[in-house]
């Protein structure tokens, strides 16, 4: 015995020495967890298990001087997923296809790319979704939204100014008082629980929003308007470069309508806030995704791809042979004209601009593709303000305005119902091209 211990006893003292320090390693790497960087990994697991949610301001309202609104503000929501804790993808899809009037395939599409957040829909206003709202699953994320909107058109653009997608002001009485109108968002602290659920984080109080200040003009809504439709008579009489006119109460010296010229604001605040489909799209000869990125140099992964699934790309991206990195060729010649013209929307959709320019967007496009095209247009012009510039009178018959316009002049405004019932050159116009397609038609 004895000697068989002696024979194995370095193999022993191996094992010994082997179990002592993986005992002491163990113990040092626990020591190192529970004492040394005990307040590290608590510090990490609460970041882990919370979130700091926004509570955004609602902005000022600005009235004349009778507290007649000249801004309102819209509530938009917004539906995203997280994939990784939704209960049930399937049911969410078809509820979604039925309320979007889209396939519910796509939907379960977007959930299954292994993200953690998914956008679905964006900026959707409340009589659109009425019937989601209501739809609570685990996963589901509604965000809700506010959204800048002006009752007087007209007004806004020419004395109010506008907001960006921010709701920022960036021109005229928006851009003025804009620190008084913005407010201040505040914050809430939030924590997951054991089922991924999201709830208030006990003991922790949120620093509510400061909405923003209602702003009171001496401007008087009746005399503008008056002010703006002599204005646009002077324009179809006279044809002039600018007109500029101002009313003033002589007792106070109160400005009570005004108007401001274009050119008194910074072209590149212009241009940054508008987004343009024209009639031919330039593209350039590198990748799809380089010719979409030049709307938004900074834009992410995932606004990219909310961009090609509303300009409906997803399905062609998805065909082609390296995908968003394919080379598209010198002005886009690999491509369709339908093609083309997706891209545009795309472009304008992840620019996102407030202020929308459609120029002949569809005149080079056949029946099919223009089909197509429409749909991601409408998606597009949703709760933006749009000028369309087209010949194609089927593109403008749902405008709030149309105005008619022969040899560089203003003939005739209003909208298609109100131009159809006067028989003016716009009802010339649409019985013209009706009477063609009947023709094309029985052809």
């Amino acid at each position: 015995m004895t000697r068989l211990y002696s024979q194995y006893r370095p193999r022993v003292v191996l094992v010994n020495v082997l179990l002592s320090s993986l005992l002491l390693a163990v113990v040092a790497k626990l020591f190192m967890v529970q004492v040394y960087h005990h307040d590290d990994y608590r510090r990490q697991a609460a970041r882990q298990s919370t979130q700091e949610a926004v509570l955004s301001a609602v902005r000022g309202r600005i009235v004349d001087r009778h507290g007649e609104p000249l801004t309102a503000n819209i509530t938009h929501y917004s539906f995203a997923v997280d994939p990784q804790v939704l209960e049930d993808p399937v049911a969410l899809a078809e509820r979604l296809a039925r309320t979007f009037q889209r396939s519910a395939e796509s939907y379960l599409e977007l959930m299954n790319t292994g993200r953690s957040f998914v956008w679905l829909e964006r900026n959707v206003t409340r009589a659109q979704c009425e019937a989601l709202l209501a739809f609570r699953t685990k996963g589901f994320i509604v965000r809700q939204e506010m959204r800048r909107r002006y009752p007087y058109t007209q007004i806004a653009a020419q004395v109010i100014g506008f907001t960006d997608v921010d709701n920022k002001g960036i021109a005229g009485i928006e851009l003025v008082y804009d620190r008084l109108l913005r407010g201040e968002d505040g914050s809430q602290l939030l924590r997951r629980d054991a089922k991924g659920g999201v709830l208030p984080y006990p003991g922790r109080r949120s620093d509510r929003a400061s909405h923003g200040d209602q702003v009171r003009l001496t401007l008087d809504i009746d005399y503008q308007s008056i002010f703006q439709e002599e204005m646009a008579l002077a324009y179809e009489r006279l044809a002039p470069q600018a007109i500029h006119g101002v009313m003033l109460d002589p007792q106070t010296g109160e400005i009570m309508l005004g108007n401001n010229d274009l050119r008194d604001y910074v072209l590149s605040d212009l241009r940054e806030h508008l987004a343009l489909v024209a009639q031919d799209t330039y593209l350039f000869n590198t990748t799809l995704r380089e010719n979409l990125l030049i709307a938004r140099p900074d834009a992410t992964d995932d606004q990219v791809e909310v961009a090609l699934e509303m300009s409906g790309l997803s399905g062609f991206v998805e065909t082609l042979p390296d995908g968003l990195e394919t080379v598209v060729g010198e002005r886009g010649a690999q491509l369709s004209g339908g093609q083309r013209q997706r891209i545009a929307i795309g472009r304008a959709f992840l620019k996102d601009a407030p202020i929308l320019v459609l120029d002949e967007a569809t005149s080079h496009l056949d029946v099919v593709n223009e089909q197509m095209v429409r749909g991601a247009l409408d998606r597009l012009a949703s709760d933006r303000t749009t000028l369309v510039i087209a010949h194609r009178l089927s593109t403008v018959m749902d405008a709030d305005l149309i105005v008619v316009m022969d040899r560089g002049k203003i003939v005739e405004s209003g909208t298609h119902s109100q131009l159809l019932e006067r028989g003016g050159l716009y009802a010339q116009l649409v019985s013209h091209q009706l009477s063609r397609a009947g023709v094309a038609g029985s052809a």
